[in-house]
This record gives structure tokens, sequence and C-alpha cells, in this order.
């Protein structure tokens, strides 16, 4: 398929890097502090890498994959005490497609079960009590994706699509930056968990709100591929915290102190920002957070 025939030629590139010392001690600093904050803090935290096409399909990937690959070395630095998910076997067994074929990321049935996994080691429930997606309803599409359009003429492959949800009715803020430093507010009164998730993530997170926005209460998603912002979780106050980010990232450390406003201090001076589309009535508890968010447009 042309989808994983091209990200392995992508990826033998990448498997030939290893992490360096510079940023294993980086990783090492990163995890330890992320684990010391969830203790002090009493706050749950998870951090969900998003693998590659080829660790769950190696039977196409031509090369050996290596004992030194960054992601091996940087599994033998999580601390047991940390709530870690890299679902290499579950999108393996998985009895539906996990990755797209024309695409680097997972499919939707990829993103509902990373969902159901983060939502468990969060939640102390298992996956099986959080399978509230069995009434979904897909259609076929043919869609392109990240590989197949990089081809003439593009290349397309029918893909399911879930229709009978979607997480845009439940967006009550959304800042409309591009890529790092998005910001997207969710509410949902009628999701399975009365709580609220901070997600602190990537370009694979952006299909799991379809599920999470079903199983939390309130979403806020801020792109930032798993660095933590300080002022952002003291404004926000989640019940729990998810940091995600893809394994082809990990070569570099992400930053335990980061900075939003950093991102979009550097959009705003590259170009004139979007307006940020805001619910006509928001609940109580988001108006402070949406307010702190919609600052750092100004």
């Amino acid at each position: 398929e042309i989808g994983v025939r091209l990200v392995g030629s992508e990826m033998c590139i990448r498997d030939r890097f290893r992490l360096s010392r510079t940023a294993k001690a980086e990783w090492k600093e990163y995890l330890e502090s992320l684990t010391n904050y969830s203790l002090s803090k009493k706050l749950p935290v998870c951090l969900l890498v998003a693998p590659s096409k080829e660790m769950v399909y190696q039977q196409y990937y031509p090369y050996k994959f290596s004992k030194q690959a960054p992601i091996r070395k940087l599994t033998e630095l999580i601390p047991d005490t940390l709530n870690f998910v890299l679902p290499i076997q579950e999108l393996r067994n998985l009895d539906r497609r996990s990755f797209r074929v024309c695409d680097t990321h997972w499919s939707v049935h990829g993103a509902r079960l990373a969902s159901q996994l983060v939502s468990s080691k969060l939640s102390l429930k298992a996956v099986s009590e959080l399978d509230i997606f069995n009434s979904d309803v897909y259609q076929r599409k043919r869609l392109s994706g990240d590989l197949g359009s990089k081809l003439f003429p593009a290349q397309l492959h029918n893909e399911d699509r879930l229709i009978s949800f979607s997480y845009r009715e439940k967006v009550i803020y959304d800042n409309n930056i591009d890529n790092f430093g998005r910001v997207i507010c969710m509410l949902n009164r009628e999701a399975l968990l009365g709580e609220s998730l901070l997600v602190f993530g990537s370009s694979s997170s952006y299909t799991m709100f379809d599920y999470l926005s079903r199983l939390y209460t309130n979403i806020v998603f801020v792109h930032t591929a798993g660095n933590i912002d300080h002022d952002v979780i003291e404004a926000v106050r989640p019940d729990c915290l998810c940091l995600q980010t893809n394994a082809r990232f990990v070569v570099k450390a992400p930053k335990f102190k980061g900075s939003v406003f950093e991102y979009i201090k550097a959009k705003k001076k590259s170009g004139v920002l979007k307006s940020p589309t805001i619910a006509e009535t928001l609940p109580e508890h988001s108006v402070s957070y949406i307010k702190f968010f919609n600052e750092m447009l100004r």
C-alpha cells in the first residue's frame, strides 16, 4: 500500500538517528519533573507517544528496526510511576485499519483506541468501561493525506470517516492558529466522565477529539507537542493532564517549562492572525481561562 511504502522510505533515514547524550539527559529531566509534578499536585498525568506507521506495520518496513532507534531508547527512561502509552501492539491487534493508507497519522479507529487507552490510565477504569462508541456510524470516502498529496497525481484511498458525531459541535473556543499555539476548548455535558482534561498535544491529537470529547466533559487542547506551559495549567486547573507527542519527534525532548505565548508571538510576527471563534454563551467555569487564551492574541 502506498502509505506504508512511502513512509517506510522516510523512516529508514529517521531510524538511523540516535538519541544523543544531551537528548537523553533532557528527556530524563523532563520525565522526572513530570512525575514529581504529578505526585506533588496529585494530578493524574499520562504521556502518550503516537508510534510511527512502521512500528505498527513492521512487515512492510524493508529495514530491520534498529535497537538504537530513539523511541526505543526513550522507553528505557520512562519511570515506573509515570502513566505511559505507546500503543504499538494494541494498534497492531486492532480489528480495523489503525493507520491511514496515504497518511502518516493513525486512522479514526486508531485515534479511538488511543483515546480509550489514555482515559483508562487517567481514570483507572478498564478500557471496556470506556467503550461507548459501538453505535458510531462511519462512511467510506476516498481521501489523500500528508503522504499521498506528495505524489502527482495525488494518491487516494478509501478511508472510514465518522459521520454520527463531530467534536466541532462541542467547541466553545478556537483561537484558529495553525499548528503550534493552537488552542481549542470543548464542552460536552453528556460525556461519560464529569472531569476536565488538558491536552498538550500534536497533530495526532486532532483525530482523538471526536472520542475524548465524549469521554470528558471539558477538554482543553493546546498544540505544543508535549511542551508544558504552567501558566496554562494554572488558568485551566484541569482534573487530569495528557502530554501527546509523535515518535518521530522524540529525538528532541519537550520542555517542562514551555510558553504558548511565545508560539503565538512568533505567529503574530509572521503575519496577521485569524479571529478566534468563541461561543455566544460560555459556561461559567470556562470564562476566565478563555479570557486568558484570548489575551495572548492581543
